[in-house]
């Protein structure tokens, strides 16, 4: 099976996918409490919510203010079960800074699709992990792991980039043109008797 990308190419494609998943929500969600509509969008490090009934509430949380806001509710779980996400997601983020700069070197020395792979995949089943807890304990609602489903896409793209492809051996620039040579073996001879009169 060969590459989705040449191997070159896969420092610069880790990066772009850590960037997409710094700036994309990994959840969505629509939920609705005493008749009264919650809308709220999730990226690793803070939720922003939008209630148009209540305006004057804040509406952007970093994480640890919402995790402090839901302390003790039926959610709360799925919110530590994000920390946890994010703490994954942190060293993706310094891996996505030093590509930045060094992404020849960094690709060069360490298998980064595996890397960066890793991480990505791990975050991803994280957050889908917290969606799915506040789908069955959170309030009513519908939860979408958009973002989350991305980061499972963008690790396993480059896990999988190289499953089943070998090195190929160095092998010896030969002259294919000219044909294989026999060396005749060499043919004794009688040594020459001279002739007495």
């Amino acid at each position: 099976m060969s590459r989705w990308v040449k191997q070159e190419y896969e420092g610069v494609l880790a990066f772009i996918f850590i960037a997409i998943a710094t700036f994309i929500p990994w959840n969505v969600t629509i939920a609705n409490v005493d008749g009264i509509s919650i809308y709220s969008l999730r990226w690793w490090i803070a939720e922003l919510r939008y209630i148009p009934a209540i305006t004057e509430l804040e509406n952007w949380y970093w994480i640890h203010e919402i995790i402090a806001l839901e302390s003790g509710q039926s959610g709360e779980i799925g919110y530590l079960i994000w920390a946890a996400g994010t703490a994954l997601f942190i060293p993706a983020l310094l891996i996505g800074a030093a590509l930045l700069f060094k992404e020849e070197t960094i690709s060069e020395r360490y298998p980064i699709h595996l890397i960066a792979g890793g991480l990505l995949t791990g975050c991803g089943a994280i957050y889908l992990a917290a969606n799915i807890y506040w789908m069955l304990n959170g309030i009513p609602g519908t939860y979408a792991p958009i973002g989350a489903i991305f980061y499972l896409i963008m690790g396993g793209f480059l896990l999988t980039n190289r499953v089943g492809t070998t090195p190929k051996p160095d092998q010896e620039t030969t002259d294919s043109d000219e044909p294989d040579t026999v060396d005749e073996p060499e043919i004794p001879t009688e040594p020459e008797t001279e002739l007495n009169d």
